[in-house]
């Protein structure tokens, strides 16, 4: 497996902090990564006899922290790995000693530094969905408010300095070469269609075209 597809390996090359806004909002929205890690390790009792152990995909569902890079064949604590500030074994080096697998998993799962990840993590994915409700509402209102605005200028007569300056064309003579400037109107003609002015002259009509705005 290519390790740039490994985003355990990627975290492990560029720390959590270091990411931009966007791709931190994806990672805590895919949430951990649970590849299966083809290890097979042999452990030999006090009485000589020897048995061998496999990495279990249970152990994710055992360990909701819990995380595996493919391409290291390691096990990791998510929490730890994108906000951990001490450099234990769970969040740098990775977790491969699975003759002592469950003590490893208790240990770590008590410690104080994963209890901190833990309520942090929780804590960022509350503020960053917090975050993104707020800009989707303002977005929306934002919209709602161009479109209100937009049928009333329309409305205007056509005398007032409000029309005449939103809607003039300052353009003359040659047309350009390439893609012409968006004008203030095609906004609304794109939504409403070419009959911007008989649209908004009917106020239900622009209503239910706002709604279909909105909505999309």
């Amino acid at each position: 497996m290519n390790p740039l597809n490994d985003l355990v390996c990627n975290l492990l090359e560029t720390p959590f902090s270091r990411w931009c806004a966007e791709d931190k909002q994806d990672i805590l929205k895919y949430r951990r990564t649970t590849s299966h890690i083809n290890i097979t390790t042999k452990k030999v009792k006090s009485g000589g006899r020897s048995y061998n152990i496999q990495f279990q995909d249970s152990w994710y569902a055992d360990c909701n922290w819990l995380c595996g890079s493919h391409y290291n064949e390691k096990l990791y604590c998510w929490p730890c790995l994108l906000l951990g500030n001490k450099k234990p074994a769970w969040n740098s080096t990775g977790f491969c000693d699975f003759r002592n697998v469950n003590r490893g998993l208790y240990s770590h799962a008590d410690s104080a530094e994963h209890i901190k990840c833990i309520l942090q993590l929780k804590a960022l994915q509350k503020n960053m969905n917090t975050i993104a409700d707020a800009l989707k509402e303002s977005y929306r209102l934002y919209e709602s408010l161009k479109w209100k605005w937009g049928g009333h200028v329309v409305r205007m007569d056509h005398r007032r300095w409000t029309h005449r300056l939103t809607l003039w064309d300052p353009r003359i003579g040659r047309r350009r070469v390439g893609r012409q400037t968006t004008r203030w109107a095609d906004f609304f003609k794109k939504k409403a269609g070419s009959h911007l002015t008989s649209s908004t002259r009917d106020r239900q009509l622009w209503r239910n075209l706002e709604a279909t705005v909105l909505s999309v």
